[in-house]
């Protein structure tokens, strides 16, 4: 399929991932709230057609609306590390989940950076009868991180992510030795928020 061929379908089912999109924000943010599991932000995002034709031609994607895992990628944004497992349950109770990722226990203990949960799952037929059956075949990812490990991404992804090699090596490792500051923050949050719960 070439690059017209594939703007042309992404333009006609780009309707139908938004409403995906919304829908899966929609259901997480009620389920965690009903929980009373406290979170900064869920919110979600369509990758851009240039990103979806750009990741296509990377990893050689034969049917990129079927084979691709983050056409549609949700995000939340949680307050203390021990709910980013918490969160995970409750995506597992309402979608089929196909893979899970922990990016913070498969980490070495000396080793930083980027921390979160990443899930791939599906819609379940139960979830809302009213969408288009096609969507029910797309994978989707939820990204789960702490607020500390939100705003290390963020940055991380700013400046390494489009042009790696512009980052002088000193300053590269400077920044690196941060990302242990994000995690520190994180353990004294998670620290403070059971010595109030014990007072």
């Amino acid at each position: 399929m070439d690059e017209e061929e594939l703007r042309l379908e992404y333009d006609q089912r780009l309707p139908d991932f938004e409403i995906m999109k919304d829908e899966i924000a929609k259901s997480i943010q009620n389920r965690i709230s009903q929980k009373k599991i406290p979170f900064d932000t869920v919110y979600g995002r369509v990758k851009e057609f240039y990103s979806f034709v750009g990741k296509s031609r990377k990893k050689s994607l034969q049917n990129p609306f079927q084979d691709m895992n983050d056409i549609v990628g949700i995000r939340i944004v949680c307050l203390f590390r021990d709910d980013i497992e918490n969160i995970k349950n409750v995506v597992h109770e309402t979608f089929e989940v196909i893979s899970d990722d922990d990016k913070i226990d498969s980490k070495e203990s000396d080793r930083f950076g980027y921390s979160g949960s990443h899930v791939i799952a599906r819609l379940r037929n139960e979830l809302d009868s009213s969408l288009p059956q096609s969507l029910y075949k797309l994978r989707f990812e939820v990204q789960i991180s702490t607020v500390a490990h939100h705003a290390w991404a963020a940055v991380s992804h700013h400046l390494f992510y489009k042009k790696p090699d512009e980052i002088p090596k000193d300053q590269e490792r400077d920044f690196q030795a941060l990302s242990a500051l994000f995690y520190l923050a994180d353990s004294h949050f998670l620290l403070l928020k059971n010595l109030c719960k014990d007072d």
